[in-house]
């Protein structure tokens, strides 16, 4: 092989490799160990794209992705192989993006004092080493474990908050009736942004949390997380299943 044609395979080989690495980076994998208030332990699988959510647990799986600019929320039975529209509910499901925000005296949002608070604790999470940090959305007290030892975790965090952000404007945009809302939304996203951000460069990523429910706790611990490539078919509607709702009647 001449030296002209080993550098034009050397080329070719380059620009084939950067072309998989970014597409397997398209999205991100989280295995995660879960035991309800009752004791009850199982497993949840979450997909991460920067345009859709996909949970799985047991026979239950929960898919939430913008649509067309519209964003859907759509619930899958497994077992009886049917697929429910919930998409009305889907903006509850955006709630946990403003947890940590409240209003000033001027009805503008701002980020809630002392909504997380550090400790000196630590304690091996899994093959990471995490930090303990109290936050209480909701006036339910949380502790969640961060560690900056996962960059992969970390990307998923930031990865998730990217597809919240743009969920949020989605749902927000046609409620914007005035120039100033839009303003609004635009403070709203920038603080939530620069929160996660920071959290993240002081803590790291969240790989397990504790809620406390008066006596008990959910708890949740990330067990593996990779990046991953994510084909868009994981988020659309499965075949050979029944249709529940709305997407019946569009049917």
């Amino acid at each position: 092989m001449s030296f002209r044609s080993t550098l034009i395979s050397l080329a070719l080989f380059t620009l084939c490799f950067a072309a998989a690495t970014a597409y397997a980076a398209k999205g991100f994998v989280i295995t995660e160990e879960t035991q309800a208030p009752g004791g009850k332990v199982g497993k949840k699988v979450t997909y991460v794209s920067e345009t859709a959510q996909r949970s799985e647990e047991s026979d239950k799986t929960t898919v939430l992705a913008l649509k067309g600019g519209e964003l859907k929320l759509y619930e899958i039975d497994e077992k009886a192989r049917s697929v429910r529209d919930s998409s009305a509910m889907a903006p509850m499901l955006l709630m946990g993006y403003t947890f940590f925000l409240d209003q000033d005296a001027n009805g503008k949002a701002r980020l809630k004092k002392d909504f997380a608070t550090p400790t000196n604790e630590t304690k091996p999470v899994g093959k990471w080493t995490a930090r303990k940090v109290i936050t209480k959305p909701m006036g339910l007290t949380t502790y969640g474990w961060y560690t900056k030892d996962s960059p992969e975790m970390i990307g998923a965090d930031r990865m998730r908050m990217k597809f919240f952000t743009v969920a949020n404007e989605s749902f927000m945009k046609p409620h914007l009736t005035s120039p100033d809302a839009v303003k609004e939304l635009a403070n709203i996203n920038k603080l939530v942004t620069d929160f996660s951000e920071k959290m993240i460069t002081d803590y790291g990523a969240s790989v397990m949390s504790e809620v406390g429910m008066g006596s008990r706790a959910a708890v949740s611990r990330v067990v593996a997380v990779e990046s991953r490539d994510i084909p868009d078919a994981l988020f659309d509607l499965p075949k050979g299943h029944k249709l529940e709702g709305q997407i019946a009647k569009a049917k």
